[in-house]
């Protein structure tokens, strides 16, 4: 429980210093969506939304995650502090990906970055 607390605060931290996100309650919102992403290892808001909040449905967790997503934007920088610390320490092999299609009239795009740890020889 201290690792977590130590990880809430680390992001809290982040978002104040980087000016992420301003609002008290949305930054509450990161500190918990992203402890939710990391105890269900999914990336899938339905999944997310149901570690999200004890008290809430799922359904409504969902709505709270689209809702919050539709109203803010993140500069990449600091989404990738935040993503940091979650990588073991010591060296990282990291694979950038990127894919383009188009499906009709609409262009897609997308990129992914992946890690390996490396272990030493």
């Amino acid at each position: 429980m201290k690792v977590i607390q130590n990880v809430r605060d680390k992001i809290k931290k982040i978002l104040d210093q980087t000016g992420l996100v301003h609002n008290l309650s949305r930054q509450k919102f990161v500190v918990n969506y992203v402890q939710a992403l990391v105890e269900r290892g999914s990336v899938q808001s339905q999944e997310v939304a149901k570690s999200l909040s004890k008290t809430a449905t799922g359904a409504s967790n969902q709505r709270r995650i689209e809702r919050f997503f539709a109203q803010v934007q993140f500069e990449p920088q600091a989404v990738v502090m935040i993503l940091v610390l979650f990588l073991p320490k010591g060296k990282l092999h990291l694979c950038l990906d990127r894919t383009e299609w188009d499906f009709g009239t609409q262009h897609g795009a997308a990129r992914a970055v992946e890690y390996s740890h490396v272990d030493s020889l």
